[in-house]
């Protein structure tokens, strides 16, 4: 059986038109959800991110091709800090004053001493559709299992009792009486990796005690909170302590690491389904407003990427009160 040569080499000579072609056919929803008849192109799914502060932009060149955006964080669309956190700490170790302070809202900027290393008040990011990072996409090593209700995963650097807080602000648009939903879904099996619901978990919201739960629990707790007009300030503490050693002369077991939810909700969520690849606590739209940085009355962030070759129009999908490109 005779092979066709190869075609001859087309020289390019001055200048020429190309044109992107979408090939990426969703009709199963491989790569974008929920599944469409549309052949999708190229997407900007990661970014170069930095925000304003007490100079614009544009002053220090940002919007500029040749600026240089080496020391800027790579973010993934979708994702944003909902909440900061510090831990883990060794349980009953926990720098004073540092609970106190953080049920008012008070989060202090020092950095703090844990296992002879730092801690300090950091974002805690997720996605309100795709949950906790690594679980973007539903596909898993054991099949179709969905998006882990688990969007906080908080590691324990097998501490033997290992604490953690998060705090942010929600804001109500009305005064009302909501429910928290707090923890209790198994985290679906990945190799290597060993996740447990927390066994303390507490909540306060303006800095009133709304969960108290001390025992061991790994059912969905939920607590009835009042929220004022505006903005709340709610913080949680998480503690997950070593299963005991099999034997009194054997080494204590290791400590996984926590994966939990807390959200706050006026009416139940909508039932989870694993063939949905959505974060269920979010996915109606009845969900409050969460930021950590509620007294920052304008935010402006820029975002860069390297647009491949050819293009000549994009279409943004944001949530934004003005955009520039």
């Amino acid at each position: 059986m005779s092979v066709s040569p190869p075609p001859l080499p087309l020289p390019l000579e001055g200048p020429f038109f190309s044109q992107i072609q979408p090939t990426m056919n969703n009709r199963w929803g491989d790569f974008r959800y929920p599944p469409s008849k549309e052949l999708i192109g190229p997407e900007a799914r990661t970014f170069k991110y930095m925000e304003e502060g007490s100079q614009s932009g544009d002053s220090l060149g940002w919007h500029k091709s040749e600026f240089n955006d080496s020391t800027w964080p790579v973010v993934r669309y979708s994702y944003g800090p909902y909440w900061w956190h510090v831990g883990p700490f060794d349980e009953g170790r926990e720098p004073a004053g540092l609970e106190e302070k953080a049920r008012n809202g008070e989060l202090a900027s020092e950095v703090y001493e844990s296992g002879g290393k730092p801690l300090q008040w950091e974002p805690y990011t997720f996605s309100q559709k795709l949950g906790y990072f690594p679980d973007e996409t539903h596909q898993t090593w054991r099949g179709l299992l969905g998006i882990s209700e688990n969007f906080f995963v908080l590691p324990n650097r097998n501490l033997p009792k290992a604490s953690h807080f998060l705090c942010t602000s929600v804001y109500s648009p009305e005064e009302g009486d909501f429910t928290l939903y707090f923890g209790g879904a198994p985290q679906p099996g990945t190799p290597g990796m060993i996740y447990q619901v927390p066994d303390q978990r507490q909540a306060w919201v303006n800095g009133n005690q709304v969960l108290d739960i001390r025992d061991k629990r790994t059912d969905e707790v939920r607590g009835q909170v009042h929220l004022k007009k505006g903005w709340n300030v709610v913080l949680l503490k998480l503690i997950l302590r070593a299963a005991p050693p099999a034997t009194p002369e054997g080494p204590p077991q290791n400590v996984p690491d926590i994966a939990t939810y807390a959200v706050i909700r006026a009416s139940a969520p909508p039932p989870r389904d694993p063939y949905v690849p959505r974060l269920r606590w979010f996915a109606d739209g009845q969900d409050l407003t969460y930021d950590i940085s509620p007294d920052k009355k304008k935010r402006v962030g820029w975002y860069r990427f390297k647009a491949p070759p050819g293009l000549t129009a994009l279409r943004l999908t944001v949530k934004a009160k003005h955009v520039d490109a």
